[in-house]
């Protein structure tokens, strides 16, 4: 059975490598904060996981996530 898209953007988020860059966008991000470069640390912030969501719900078989034990959970 395929996915709706609602269903593709809910398994979206455990996708693994979805969680990869969510961590370094976010690590990233705010060691320029840090550094006090506001438009650096924005931009590492948002555009990263924007563009992996949006590749991972294109391209990426979602359905076995959804049948894994953390989809089930979701």
């Amino acid at each position: 059975m395929a996915l709706t898209s609602q269903e593709k953007t809910l398994y979206n988020q455990i996708h693994p490598a979805k969680l990869v860059i969510d961590i370094g966008s976010t690590v990233a991000s705010v060691y320029l904060l840090w550094e006090k470069q506001l438009l650096a640390g924005i931009f590492a912030a948002l555009l990263p996981p924007v563009i992996a969501s949006a590749i991972i719900i294109m391209y990426s078989d979602l359905e076995k996530l959804r049948d894994s034990p953390l989809g089930q959970y979701i």
